[in-house]
């Protein structure tokens, strides 16, 4: 039986439980929408990713002696294995929580291969690192003797406990669509047939993870680019511009360009001031703005409380630039193109994508030979 968001929230709340924060994830999308429509901040809060969210949790802990719910995706969870066992350890602060897991890639199921490892030791990686967990919702126990369980257990241990959730456990919440900033935007999409029709064809393009990667690839097919031209990212969200910039290091004749996203760029903003400090005058990066988390949803990113323009030029980038109209983007293109590296470009774009939109029909080791053969490697 499958767990209505409504229902799963009057438990936590039955519990004591009124303070969230985490990561969009698609598997917990419908619960994340419930989260998005009925409770406000301060007591819901999207952080960059999921290490903030467990300090986040942290000091709601510290500040009021009750337990908070993490969400986040198993593909994620990397990201806040540091916190988990030097913060929030019970041989530490012992700080109790729940953390709701979206498991991608649970054996026997199908689903992305970026998702397929995570999902295959994820059991044996909760084990490892010696977190009490659950998988809900249980066939043996209902959800909220489950619930309260797993609350008493994260207060006697002083510790995280897991709430492992599989695909497909939520009935569907229909949330009410939001409106963008911009009118008249073009679709990511578009931008990224902008994009093509703007590049030589010796450039070098590193795309993020996501739909972005997956547009990309169906784009260049239409095109009959081929396969070799790009590489796309698959997984690893936010570490698109360093890869980029790895590669720009090594480049002293070509154009790199990284095609970013808002929620991918928050994840590791870090790594800009990283590109300030040590890129030369190749690097471009390109970022596809809708203010979502567009793949697992179209939760809100932090995007709209952020100025790129100050952004940037504060982490030493040359140049910013900004389209959100078709009819300029030829004009600043070019001048983006012209500009000294490194050079920022914001592309405010809708959020959404067309619901027949495909995968790659080839693997990452494909990509990866392919790509570096495009590189001369």
């Amino acid at each position: 039986m499958k767990i209505i968001p409504e229902q799963l929230y009057n438990i936590l709340r039955g519990e004591g439980i009124d303070f969230f924060t985490g990561v969009p994830d698609s598997t917990l999308k419908h619960f994340c929408f419930y989260l998005d429509e009925k409770v406000l901040p301060p007591n819901h809060v999207i952080t960059a990713n999921e290490g903030n969210s467990i300090g986040v949790a942290t000091g709601y802990y510290l500040s009021t002696g009750k337990i908070p719910l993490v969400y986040m995706q198993n593909s994620g969870f990397g990201n806040a294995i540091n916190p988990l066992t030097s913060l929030v350890d019970k041989e530490l602060f012992a700080i109790p929580m729940l953390v709701m897991l979206g498991w991608r890639g649970e054996p026997g199921k199908k689903d992305a291969i970026q998702h397929l490892k995570d999902g295959r030791i994820q059991l044996d990686l909760l084990r490892t690192l010696e977190l009490p967990y659950s998988i809900i919702p249980s066939r043996k126990t209902n959800l909220e003797t489950q619930i309260h369980d797993s609350i008493v257990q994260a207060s006697e241990l002083g510790s995280p406990y897991i709430l492992l959730v599989r695909k497909d456990s939520f009935e569907p919440y229909v949330r009410n669509e939001k409106q963008p900033p911009f009118a008249d935007l073009m679709s990511r999409e578009e931008a990224l047939s902008e994009i093509v029709a703007c590049l030589e064809e010796e450039d070098i393009v590193v795309s993020t993870t996501g739909k972005t990667s997956r547009e990309l690839n169906e784009l260049r097919k239409k095109l009959n680019h081929g396969n070799n031209k790009d590489f796309f990212m698959t997984g690893s969200m936010g570490h698109a511009s360093s890869i980029s910039l790895g590669i720009s290091l090594q480049e002293s004749k070509r154009t790199v360009y990284c095609i970013d996203g808002d929620g991918a760029l928050i994840m590791h903003m870090g790594s800009l001031s990283t590109i300030g400090k040590y890129s030369s005058g190749n690097f471009k990066h390109i970022l596809l703005n809708n203010y979502s988390h567009d793949s697992v949803g179209g939760q809100e990113s932090s995007s709209d409380v952020i100025d790129y323009s100050l952004l940037s030029k504060s982490m030493s980038y040359k140049g910013y630039f900004q389209i959100s109209q078709k009819s300029v983007f030829p004009a600043v293109f070019d001048r983006f193109k012209k500009s000294p590296g490194p050079a920022f470009l914001e592309i405010i774009v809708k959020g959404g994508s067309r619901k027949d939109l495909g995968r790659p029909d080839f693997g990452p080791q494909k990509n990866k030979e392919d790509f570096m053969e495009f590189l001369g490697a």
